[in-house]
């Protein structure tokens, strides 16, 4: 990862290669610089928008969800370095579902988000991405109160599905396919309504960061459901 101190310029978009994107950790400083002084280019588009393209056009797609998660972790991660004083040669073992989910622990507690991260980033034994989910999840059912209102009203849907591993993917896919309804209805009200722009970018930001654990979970439980297809086939071997 390179550590160049860029200036929040367009010189930043065309640096983003396909050799560069195969690490993530690139990708979120590229936009970091780019959104040093807001998040909207020039020509009105979303700088998140650019870079999405850029990704696609050199044969590494992302979705704008991801990339919001790429965001945050990268933040998350190069702040965290510094102040921690973790060496930066241990930021390369960095996966950003695992650090995404220690950013959002950081969020309602610094000490025990910073112990995520220092356990992702364990040279010896990294963290993954379902461990540290497991101490997300277990520190917020020790600390109710910390929950904010949507992950309450996430929890109270996964509480209300069914138990079964394929039904859940199930439901994870139509929870995705109403947060994208409902972004597409906070965009349609945008034109009808005089809000200013901050208000909208807070309701859009709210609703992606939801969507972007909506698509987090999913990828667990994919992973999941690969590691028991694996474990059924080796003991089929056997």
């Amino acid at each position: 990862m390179s550590n160049k101190d860029d200036t929040p310029t367009t010189s930043a978009l065309p640096e983003l290669t396909e050799a560069l994107a195969s690490d993530w950790r690139n990708v979120g400083r590229i936009l970091t610089t780019l959104e040093k002084t807001g998040r909207i280019a020039a020509d009105g588009e979303q700088w998140i928008n650019k870079v999405k393209e850029k990704l696609d056009a050199i044969g590494h797609p992302m979705s704008t969800g991801h990339l919001h998660k790429v965001r945050r972790a990268y933040d998350f991660l190069s702040s965290s370095i510094r102040m921690l004083g973790i060496p930066e040669e241990n930021s390369r073992i960095a996966k950003v579902s695992s650090i995404e989910i220690a950013e959002r622990l950081y969020q309602i507690d610094a000490k025990a988000g910073s112990e995520a991260l220092e356990a992702c980033l364990n040279l010896a034994k990294p963290a993954t991405a379902a461990e540290i989910k497991k101490i997300y999840d277990s520190y917020l059912e020790k600390h109710p109160a910390k929950k904010s209102a949507m992950h309450a009203a996430w929890e109270q849907r996964k509480k209300a599905s069914p138990s079964k591993q394929q039904t859940n993917e199930s439901s994870i896919d139509d929870g995705m396919s109403s947060l994208s309804s409902a972004v597409s209805q906070v965009q349609t009200a945008a034109r009808q309504k005089d809000k200013t722009i901050k208000e909208l970018q807070d309701e859009l930001g709210e609703t992606r960061r939801l969507l972007a654990e909506v698509e987090h979970e999913l990828s667990i439980v994919v992973d999941q459901v690969k590691d028991a297809r694996l474990e059924i086939l080796s003991l089929k071997r056997q």
